[in-house]
């Protein structure tokens, strides 16, 4: 597509943020900080799953561009929603730093395939991440009733009870 740049947006459905994994401008690495769903260009198209595509005359005439994730205004923009099983996960968007930059119909149909294809990796990737959170909890547990049952104390059974509340849920303290 001959761009310069390129971000994926991920929608937290849990938390109505978008996280960015991946930022990147002329072929340096970004990091951007998640932050709420907003009204951004990307917001809307992950909202409305509607494609848009964007060159500097067409960015003339809509007043309503707001570039604040890219912190800049780029020449040309392009963003597709990306979509797995009929869930929205986000969108990826390509933009041009440069002037004579600009996107077609063609790079948009490229997109919008590349984007469905990368929408299911995505949806994989976040199945695969539960599946191991899961994996690792019950491992917890497993562990957890393995030291209960060794024991006949109830000081030390109430103590591996706490120590195992702290690691599963992730604290400082844990009290019974």
């Amino acid at each position: 597509l001959g761009c310069d740049s390129v971000y994926i947006a991920l929608l937290d459905r849990e938390s109505e943020r978008l996280v960015f994994p991946l930022s990147v401008r002329n072929g340096l690495r970004l990091e951007w900080a998640p932050r709420p769903l907003g009204d951004s260009l990307t917001d809307r198209v992950i909202r409305t799953l509607e494609p848009r595509l964007l060159n500097l005359a067409s960015r003339r005439s809509d007043s309503a561009m707001d570039f604040s994730d890219i912190g800049l205004d780029p020449s040309a923009w392009i963003a597709v929603p990306l979509v797995s099983g009929g869930v929205t996960l986000g969108c990826i968007a390509l933009y041009h730093t440069l002037p004579q930059g600009r996107f077609d119909d063609g790079d948009m149909q490229s997109l919008t395939m590349l984007a469905g294809q990368l929408g299911v990796a995505v949806d994989h990737a976040l199945l695969f991440e539960q599946t191991r959170s899961r994996a690792e909890a019950l491992a917890s547990l497993a562990q957890i009733t393995a030291s209960l049952s060794s024991t006949l104390d109830p000081e030390t059974a109430l103590e591996l009870v706490t120590e195992s509340l702290i690691r599963v849920g992730g604290g400082q303290k844990a009290a019974i």
